[in-house]
């Protein structure tokens, strides 16, 4: 009887063959995007949404939490009769996902389920009106047929959206705008509407930023009184984000990564200034302790401010994250201190100051006399002084000094 022994050697996967792992990965959640679709659901949370197409797809999904936030009642936000057939994956999650202003997104290994511009746009969590009303803008189509853009917008909609520019009310859009965005192409609403909010500020206003909107409902009782389309200059808007209140609780974590979970909260852009976190100490850049409760997210990023002398600024494309002034002036002075230590005091000149009977000290350094090419020299005149000074006290008997060579 011969006896076969078959070893099994274990490779760790390297650089090159996990990415041609996720590689695969990805071109099989395209493929499966691609296959037939049949979606049959009724009064069913996005929370169970989410599980029932994972397991059908045999795929992760994963929904991004500042989205759930901007949904009136996160992943418990519900959707009514859902039934969809004869399209692909693909095709099926965008109409699932459109009642909800999200949108989604193939990954290496899983789904993503993002929040729309106009979602992740809003300066709250919505109210299941202003959500409607987001997503019929969405999914309005407008063209030049009707100049008037309220009315047409109120034809196709049926909601009568006030217009808000810089806290003032107008009865319509400004016309000049209007006739140069609408064409015979039919345009989503939401899409006129960037390029309106955009466009009339700076025109009209004489503003030096672009501008942007967001959907806003009056309720009275539970209910909408009315809407309003409130155009502002996107500065103001990322400032009104920033009046979020949060909990937050961070112990000996990385600012950056602190800085960057307080922008993802508020559903604001963040970018730093090159090398700004290079002038805190190691201590302070990797192990910041934060905790607040029922804190803006403004008071947040001044006490950070506070504590390690980062500034931040509002802008209208994001929170921007730079090197305050007394930071500034403190690594300034460590490094003047440092460069003193590298480069010591060789003498003291004093001097009287022309015109006056006042003195001053002038402080000569080592490395100014290594320029001049005097600094051997000095050192020689410098040895030969102290002999003689230690000499004259020897010789000097009314000094008692006991100096051991």
């Amino acid at each position: 009887m011969q006896l076969l022994l078959i070893v099994v050697v274990f490779v760790p996967a390297t650089g090159r063959s996990l990415c041609r792992a996720q590689q695969l990965t990805a071109v099989l959640i395209e493929k499966a995007l691609d296959d037939p679709a049949k979606i049959n659901f009724r009064d069913i949370s996005l929370e169970d949404v989410v599980e029932n197409l994972s397991k059908t797809l045999g795929i992760p999904i994963e929904v991004d939490q500042t989205a759930l936030a901007q949904l009136p009642y996160g992943q418990l936000t519900m959707l009514a009769s859902v039934q969809l057939q004869g399209m692909s994956w693909r095709d099926a999650l965008r109409e699932l996902l459109k009642p909800l202003a999200l949108t989604f997104q193939p990954g290496v290994d899983r789904i993503y389920i993002l929040g729309t511009n106009e979602l992740m746009r809003q300066p709250r969590r919505l109210n299941i009106n202003e959500l409607d009303a987001i997503v019929r803008l969405q999914n309005t189509n407008l063209n030049h047929s009707e100049k008037n853009l309220l009315r047409q917008i109120y034809q196709l909609t049926r909601i009568d959206f006030k217009l808000i520019e810089l806290d003032r009310h107008r009865d319509n859009a400004d016309q000049d705008t209007v006739d140069k965005i609408l064409s015979s192409f039919p345009q989503p609403a939401s899409k006129v509407l960037d390029l309106y909010s955009r466009r009339v500020l700076p025109q009209e206003y004489n503003l030096d930023e672009p501008g942007t909107w967001y959907v806003r409902a009056d309720m009275q009782s539970g209910r909408a009184e009315f809407f309003e389309i409130i155009v502002l200059p996107a500065r103001q808007l990322n400032l009104k984000k920033l009046e979020r209140r949060i909990n937050i609780s961070f112990k000996n974590q990385p600012v950056q990564a602190i800085l960057q979970q307080m922008a993802y909260l508020g559903a604001i852009d963040i970018r730093f200034e090159p090398g700004c976190f290079g002038l805190l100490d190691e201590n302070q850049r990797n192990n910041f302790t934060l905790n607040m409760r029922s804190a803006t997210i403004n008071d947040a990023l001044e006490h950070l401010s506070g504590s390690t002398g980062l500034a931040y600024e509002v802008r209208h494309d994001s929170v921007y994250i730079l090197a305050g002034k007394a930071l500034l002036q403190q690594v300034a002075e460590q490094r003047r201190e440092t460069a003193q230590g590298a480069n010591p005091l060789a003498c003291v000149i004093i001097v009287k100051v022309p015109g006056t009977g006042f003195e001053t000290m002038i402080f000569v350094r080592e490395e100014e006399l290594r320029k001049a090419g005097v600094l051997e020299k000095y050192r020689q005149f410098q040895q030969k002084s102290i002999s003689e000074f230690i000499r004259s006290l020897r010789d000097n008997k009314s000094v008692s000094l006991d100096i051991k060579r």
